[in-house]
């Protein structure tokens, strides 16, 4: 195992966890807003604003999470057709694009997010900087970059490996 390979699976861990907690949290958080407004009728302010956060966290960490473990949605019907070393250009093609959407996400989110119209700007309801919530994006496209990473490195070895029994 290559040392970006336990550095990804490290991430992977701490990627699961937030994901499973932040679900934990959205549904915490959308069961007390549903009982503090129609049941004490006192609606808890900033709920569905922190919820929607924490969605929006799921969704870029479930992304960076597809593309570890080669699980994107895709249509396979063409390309397990091709041959076996067709097959592997194609992935290999497929995570480079991956690759440079991500390195550019990162870079102009970075650019995003420290300028003025976020770093100084804050949420409606809970008043939080928002920067915070906002930091998901660079820091998955980072995420998505180092797994990228790896996917072609691990697809160019089996593209150069002989062929095995099942091996698409």
């Amino acid at each position: 195992m290559s040392v970006l390979s336990k550095f990804n699976h490290g991430i992977t861990k701490v990627v699961e966890i937030v994901c499973m907690l932040s679900v934990i949290a959205i549904a915490m958080i959308t069961i007390s807003a549903f009982f503090s407004r129609y049941v004490i009728q006192q609606p808890l302010v900033g709920t569905d604003e922190l919820a929607l956060f924490l969605l929006v966290w799921v969704t870029f960490l479930g992304a960076t999470l597809s593309i570890r473990n080669r699980d994107m949605i895709s249509l396979t019907f063409v390309i397990e057709r091709l041959s076996r070393k067709s097959y592997y250009i194609v992935q290999i093609c497929t995570q480079a694009i991956i690759l440079s959407f991500s390195l550019m996400g990162f870079w102009f989110g970075w650019k995003w997010l420290v300028s003025s119209s976020i770093w100084e700007a804050t949420s409606v309801s809970l008043e939080m900087p928002l920067w915070m919530p906002m930091m998901i994006f660079p820091v998955t496209m980072l995420i998505m970059t180092l797994f990228s990473i790896e996917s072609i490195v691990y697809t160019v070895k089996k593209l150069n490996r002989p062929e095995e029994a099942g091996d698409l």
